[in-house]
């Protein structure tokens, strides 16, 4: 483990400076912690569920600048079905789309999340020798236009843990990603939202 680790101490520190991320410079100091964050960053998977061609393009480049892996959807039936084939670390969700709009999207993965756990419970209570499945509760970060204070606790309310308002921005993206993406899966799956 510990080559593992100068291993990627030397990658990082000997890393030319045009590969680096300009919104995120090579920390002064390399620590374990710095180096398994920008590995969770680089293997994290987010679904971005967008209609918008225009917004589809930015937000996936801006996503993969901040060195994220993107699947893209168009819709929320298409993020169901993502959703049942990969695991994803963040779901950004655009409220308005056609087909399934990302509030009865919401609805429905929080739905799905809850039969999941009550049929774990109920497997570990009819054979008490089932260890613990852990809850796997993903981050859904609301996408909209709307920017009043109303609008925010609408998505919360709907079942989404955060909220990001369009046009996007690069480094407010990379914030609230930030905040689902590093944090330990157990704080995670404990938040049913925030507010």
């Amino acid at each position: 483990m510990r080559e593992l680790q100068l291993y990627e101490c030397l990658t990082t520190v000997l890393k030319p400076p045009a590969q680096t991320n300009a919104t995120s410079p090579r920390p002064a100091l390399i620590t374990r912690h710095s180096l398994a964050e920008a590995n969770a960053r680089l293997t994290a998977r987010i679904l971005l569920a967008e209609d918008n061609v225009v917004n589809q393009k930015v937000a996936v480049h801006m996503l993969e600048k901040l060195g994220y892996r993107v699947d893209l959807v168009a819709n929320g039936l298409e993020a169901l079905e993502a959703l049942q084939h990969t695991s994803y670390a963040v779901v950004l969700m655009d409220c308005q789309m056609p087909e399934m709009d990302g509030f009865a999207a919401t609805s429905e993965i929080r739905r799905r999340e809850a039969l999941a756990c009550q049929k774990n419970e109920l497997e570990r209570s009819l054979i008490s020798t089932l260890p613990p499945v852990a809850f796997r509760h993903v981050p859904i970060i609301a996408m909209t236009a709307d920017a009043l204070r109303e609008d925010r606790e609408l998505c919360l309310s709907a079942g989404m843990d955060d909220y990001l308002s369009k046009p996007v921005q690069l480094k407010v993206l990379e914030e609230i990603i930030g905040r689902w993406v590093s944090a330990p899966a157990s704080l995670q799956s404990a938040s049913g939202g925030m507010g």
